[in-house]
């Protein structure tokens, strides 16, 4: 009972402090506290540390750069303020896994929990380093250039910074069972992979609207002026949060499969 309410507390300082910076919108605050209270209050501090070391570096990671980044926004439909949606899509299987592993514990949910993780910092991290670089995007699906803040866009720096961000929850996880070659290819893998798959997602299916004023493709479903956009291509309803949470499905079922073949 201490330790959860202890949880409990954690859970509540985090989500106060994402709010008092603004990180968060209130309903997103609420959903973040939520997922807390799973996390802090009944999986300990093990659990606890990869998804704080996702959030806080994300964060970081958004910032970082905000001026130069500002100018891909008329693309992307991704905001500084996490909005509860992207609380969802970024730590829905997470939650989920963490109910599982409560109901039905076994020490493999732990490794598949972080390679969830792990999919969703890498792709966080290559999306923000990605609008940085100085190389020109590249689509997954067809190789050809593509502006910066595309959905499915590759840049070198971007995927290296993905897997980084991979090793980052790997490392945040082996004061808890070690450091072990075979845990740190599932994880770093199946994150990487879930990051590519992402990218594909994005490129294909993701939905996209014309701006009738700019003309421009975007993400967003308003545009110049807060004027509605057109639909251009895409399925209706997987927006760039839809292909997170896909994303980070594909990470977990990566996991489970390895583990299973391998361990």
């Amino acid at each position: 009972m201490i330790e959860f309410s202890l949880g409990v507390v954690l859970a509540f300082l985090v989500v106060f402090l994402a709010r008092r910076y603004g990180w968060l919108t209130l309903p997103a605050a609420i959903g973040a506290f939520i997922l807390g209270i799973l996390v802090f209050g009944f999986c300990g501090i093990q659990w606890s540390v990869p998804l704080l070391v996702f959030f806080f570096t994300s964060v970081l990671m958004t910032r970082y750069g905000r001026e130069k980044k500002q100018k891909f926004e008329y693309i992307s439909d991704i905001k500084p303020k996490r909005r509860l949606h992207q609380v969802i899509a970024n730590g829905g299987v997470a939650g989920i896994l963490i109910l599982v592993s409560i109901f039905f514990p076994h020490d493999r949910w732990y490794l598949v929990y972080g390679a969830v993780i792990a999919s969703v910092t890498s792709d966080a991290w290559s999306t923000e380093i990605g609008l940085l670089s100085n190389s020109e995007p590249r689509s997954i699906h067809n190789g050809r250039k593509v502006p910066h803040g595309t959905s499915g866009g590759l840049t070198p720096e971007g995927i290296a910074a993905g897997f980084a961000g991979c090793v980052c929850i790997f490392l945040s996880m082996t004061p808890w069972f070690g450091f072990h070659f075979q845990s740190f290819c599932i994880i770093c893998s199946s994150g990487l992979l879930a990051n590519l798959v992402d990218s594909f997602l994005g490129a294909t299916l993701q939905v996209r609207y014309r701006c009738s004023m700019c003309q421009h493709i975007t993400e967003r479903s308003r545009h110049c002026d807060n004027t509605s956009t057109e639909y251009y291509g895409g399925i209706r309803l997987l927006t760039n949060d839809g292909v997170n949470f896909c994303a980070s499905i594909c990470g977990a079922v990566s996991a489970f499969l390895l583990l299973m073949v391998f361990c």
